[in-house]
């Protein structure tokens, strides 16, 4: 049970003692009502709040509680400390969304020591927007705003949503009440915002502006439906009897507007529009507006599932295409412009950091170990692609063992692009090394098939004499060619590269061309094949 105190100027506030008369010194009354108007996060004073300040920042916060909009949110925040505010208002149009990062940004709000916190909302703090609402110093709503319904959901192993079990409402209750009272707001109003069994009565004093609430539970049935309300508290002999508050019966989360926010205490007053309430504050320089600028909006596309699928896809394309034919190339620059764009968003989406993208590089690294320097695949090919997997799949989400079902469909909506990412590539890998030469356009990116050359065509070609082979030798492939490796000529091993062909390890292959270093070489044709293919 809480009371809350609504000042007015010129009202007797509770602390001042009818004892105090005109015996005490003029001076002295001075300073106690200086000392008064001088307290305004004091329990009594929600209405009196300094009106005057030097700096002022608008943080615009819309749309769906996400990750992304957390980390966006942090970010002005810290801006509006870097630049001195004393003044913070946050334009909440919310419908809620993440329980853990609506907690998390009210507590950032409860912790601001260096400004004045407002919340004002226009049309709607809904969810986990009211939750952090909760956090500022003063709420101030529009007329047609509303402000509640916090149920918390989850999914079940059917994933369909359903209310969490009371093991985990009892967790987010204390904190919205710890919340609350925090700002000298109702614990029990508070609660009812996210626990639909709470039954709220109040009753309002003889002066009319202080309320006084008491909580009760409503009984459920099996199904979780309340089936019992709960008998309101007994009133002693001449004091005001106890009334629900309408709101909080019915088994229905509290929600209020404009008006019931005031009446009840959830909110401090209303203004029609925001340039309205800042007409009434005194700033004395133009307030900084902090809105999604582009750079927001293209991290928050790139955080969308489908683009996040077609980045990896491309970027694994393009890196096949780079290993195919080694050297700084398209390829190399295309799939390092998918994954780092990938990253940058993560990182600055909140879900990514510095062991992601160490995970990712020392898998590539691994990769370009198995190819030129462990032949065959094997321990350090599996190796660089389990890497890769786990640094795409941790640097899309915030944590690394699920510990709800809400995480739990994270982690399988992570899974599920990556690895539908990982056989479209494995289907485009294999179109491109089969059919790439009946492709318009891309057939010009490979390779044909060369004639065995003679030594006329070596002449015609204008390639330089090598100094350990020549073309036209044949010799057996030392590992695999994929499209490089090494093959032994004649006892010399030596680096040749396929004409875009795999190339097992141990098969008979003749030098085609020779290019410098650059030594070309195409496989013995199978029995009865053809020389058209």
């Amino acid at each position: 049970m809480i009371r809350i105190f609504h000042s007015t100027p010129g009202q007797k506030l509770p602390h001042q003692q009818d004892s105090v008369t005109g015996s005490i010194p003029f001076a002295l009354g001075l300073l106690a009502a200086w000392l008064c108007c001088s307290l305004p996060d004091r329990p009594g004073f929600a209405n009196e709040f300094p009106r005057q300040f030097e700096r002022a920042t608008i943080i615009h916060f819309e749309g769906e509680i996400t990750q992304q909009q957390f980390k966006f949110f942090e970010s002005k925040l810290k801006l509006a400390e870097r630049r001195s505010s004393d003044l913070v208002i946050i334009v909440i149009d919310s419908p809620g969304g993440l329980l853990q990062q609506s907690l998390s940004i009210g507590e950032r709000l409860r912790d601001v020591d260096w400004a004045t916190t407002i919340a004002y909302v226009p049309q709607k703090a809904i969810s986990g927007a009211a939750i952090f609402a909760l956090g500022c110093d003063r709420i101030v709503m529009g007329e047609n705003a509303r402000l509640g319904d916090a149920g918390v959901i989850e999914l079940n192993e059917n994933f369909l949503f359903q209310y969490v079990e009371a093991k985990l409402l009892t967790d987010v209750v204390r904190q919205v009440r710890d919340l609350a009272t925090s700002k000298s707001r109702s614990p029990d109003l508070a609660e009812a915002l996210v626990d639909r069994s709470a039954v709220v009565y109040q009753r309002i004093a003889e002066d009319g502006e202080s309320r006084e609430f008491k909580i009760q539970y409503a009984e459920k049935g099996e199904d979780g439906e309340v089936e019992i309300e709960p008998e309101p508290p007994a009133a002693a002999d001449g004091e005001p009897p106890w009334i629900i508050v309408p709101e909080t019966r019915g088994n229905r989360f509290l929600e209020v507007n404009a008006a019931q926010g005031i009446a009840l205490g959830l909110c401090e007053e209303t203004s029609p529009s925001l340039d309205e309430f800042l007409g009434t504050l005194q700033i004395l320089e133009p307030p900084l507006q902090l809105r999604r600028t582009t750079a927001d909006s293209v991290i928050f596309w790139l955080n969308y599932p489908a683009v996040t699928f077609l980045l990896i896809v491309v970027g694994l394309v393009a890196l096949y295409f780079e290993f195919s034919a080694p050297g700084i190339s398209v390829g190399g620059l295309v799939s390092g412009l998918c994954f780092v764009l990938f990253f940058w968003s993560r990182f600055l989406g909140g879900t990514a950091g510095l062991l992601e993208i160490l995970l990712f590089i020392s898998g590539i690294i691994f990769l370009l170990m198995e190819l030129f320097v462990i032949p065959g695949f094997g321990l350090s090919g599996i190796l660089g692609a389990l890497l890769m997997i786990a640094s795409i799949v941790m640097a899309s989400q915030t944590f690394v063992v699920p510990q709800n079902s809400v995480e739990v469909g994270q982690l399988s909506q992570s899974l599920a692009i990556v690895m539908g990412s990982f056989l479209t590539f494995l289907f485009c890998a294999w179109l491109i090394s089969r059919k790439m030469g009946m492709l318009p356009v891309f057939n010009r990116l490979i390779l044909s098939p060369p004639e065995i050359p003679t030594d006329s065509a070596q002449e015609h070609r204008g390639g330089k004499p090598h100094p350990m082979v020549q073309v036209g030798e044949w010799g057996v492939t030392e590992s695999v060619l994929r499209p490089a490796g090494k093959a032994r000529f004649q006892g010399r091993s030596i680096d040749v590269v396929s004409d875009g062909a795999y190339v097992e390890s141990g098969a008979s292959i003749q030098i085609v061309e020779i290019s410098g270093n650059r030594v070309l070489v195409c496989p013995e044709p199978e029995e009865g094949s053809s020389d058209a293919t």
